[in-house]
């Protein structure tokens, strides 16, 4: 099975963000991933009409590994 080049951007995407936020705050890290999966689609929907779900999935999972690390470097 072949991962297309947009859902590693997504997942690569709500990774670095919720990295970057959640250094200071990994709570705050995750929840902007999550928002800024749901507002990527929102926005592709609107303009495109294009809603990909698997492609908000990619985002927030990105989000939950990137919430990890930085719990993980708080040990």
């Amino acid at each position: 099975m072949k991962i297309s080049d947009d859902k590693k951007l997504s997942f690569f995407c709500g990774g670095i963000i919720s990295i970057l936020i959640g250094l200071y705050n990994p709570i705050c890290g995750l929840s902007t991933g999550v928002t800024v999966g749901v507002g990527a689609e929102i926005e592709d929907y609107l303009n495109y009409g294009l809603f990909d779900k698997y492609n908000m999935l990619a985002t927030w999972a990105g989000a939950l590994i990137g919430t990890c690390l930085c719990l993980m470097a708080q040990i």
